[in-house]
């Protein structure tokens, strides 16, 4: 792999992480791309996944939880 152009974004109180996302990659011509770190803090987030042991682990998850005031690295 080749690293090409290296970004630090920000986004503001509010902003809805993917519209956000996606508007400063269209701005900025990035078609792809990956996110090596993430520090965030979200007011509302829907994670995809459970608490309980999968009884099929390669089965899709459909099951969300909503967190409010959540903080990831």
């Amino acid at each position: 792999m080749t690293i090409g152009r290296t970004f630090g974004v920000n986004f503001d109180h509010g902003d809805d992480f993917f519209t956000a996302l996606t508007d400063f990659c269209r701005e900025n011509g990035v078609p792809q791309g990956y996110i090596p770190m993430f520090i965030a803090g979200f007011a509302e987030a829907e994670i995809v996944g459970t608490c309980e042991k999968l009884a099929d682990p390669q089965a899709p998850v459909w099951t969300k939880v909503h967190l409010t005031n959540a903080e990831a690295m």
